[in-house]
């Protein structure tokens, strides 16, 4: 019998980390998911020669039986109390081919793990894309609308100062009268009341010559609602979040997945046991995950609440 003592949850350096994506609870137990599913288990049994030889006697349904109860033979045992450690029960007969497949069985598991995360972040990053894009062209439509909106405007506005300046070229009115006026208080008010061709037609053609300059630049500047736009569309075309979250996707892809854990299976303990030839008693500490792979997500979920 193999019992795994010792086997603590995995740690990670994610005091800042986003603990609703990834934390060291979660990736832990991934992997306790992932190894009690007795897939991996499974794979790492019908790969071992001595094993495959007993399985090619029997019919696919035989064999699954079989590998399904080999397997069973291999479980790790939650705490009773929040201060224990978790536990491997391994029944197997021979100390070394014990050793070796448990110790398979872990690192396929952690490879599995690692492949889950990946394939989670990144449908987390096409399906945020997906969501970003369809933004994105929203917010497009609203700024091309905006600015036709105030272009429209400002034609609007050269045919009525083409209409004064007309007026006052008519009535010889080259400069402004307005100059003449006395006002008391509210003087903008107060001209505002006044017919535009009063402040005469050179002024009045030097407005309508500067709004024909204006191109579209200008038009965004000018407007408070497409400015807003403008760096709106400029954040979330940089995507920060997702970027990060692709480093995050190639820093795991790179990173050894055998790291994750400290398992050593060579400071296993064995004893003898009367039910089987051999009862092997192993602690190993299964602890520490590295924490430089979840960095990155500490700088994304920053930046992005930033």
């Amino acid at each position: 019998e193999l019992d795994f003592k010792s086997i603590s949850e995995a740690k990670f350096s994610t005091s800042k980390v986003n603990h609703n994506l990834l934390d060291n609870n979660k990736i832990f137990s991934m992997f306790i998911e992932e190894f009690n599913d007795y897939d991996e288990v499974k794979k790492i049994f019908k790969s071992d020669p001595s094993i495959k030889v007993s399985l090619n006697k029997l019919n696919k349904k035989e064999q699954d039986q079989k590998l399904a109860g080999l397997a069973k033979l291999m479980v790790i045992k939650s705490p009773e109390k929040s201060s224990e450690t978790y536990t491997i029960n391994f029944k197997w007969n021979n100390v070394e081919l014990g050793k070796m497949l448990l110790k398979n069985s872990v690192d396929l598991t952690l490879l599995n793990v690692k492949e889950r995360i990946r394939s989670n972040l990144l449908e987390t990053v096409n399906a945020r894309k997906i969501k970003v894009n369809r933004i994105i062209k929203e917010k497009e439509l609203d700024l091309e609308l905006e600015i036709q909106k105030q272009i429209d405007d400002i034609r609007k506005k050269i045919i009525i100062l083409d209409e004064q300046s007309n007026i006052a070229r008519e009535l010889g009115i080259s400069k402004s009268q307005l100059k003449n006026i006395y006002f008391n208080n509210n003087t903008q008010n107060k001209i505002a009341q006044f017919p535009l061709y009063l402040r005469g037609y050179i002024a009045l053609d030097k407005e309508i010559s500067l709004l024909k300059k204006r191109n579209n630049s200008d038009v965004i500047l000018m407007s408070k609602k497409a400015t807003q736009l403008k760096y709106e569309l400029k954040q979330l075309k940089s995507d920060i979040l997702s970027n990060q979250l692709l480093k995050a996707v190639n820093e795991i892809s790179k990173d050894n997945h055998l790291n994750w854990l400290n398992f050593d299976i060579d400071m296993a303990d064995t004893k003898f046991n009367k039910k089987f030839n051999i009862t092997i008693l192993i602690s190993v500490l299964l602890g520490l995950v590295v924490g430089s792979v979840l960095v990155v997500f500490e700088d994304a979920f920053q930046k992005h609440h930033n």
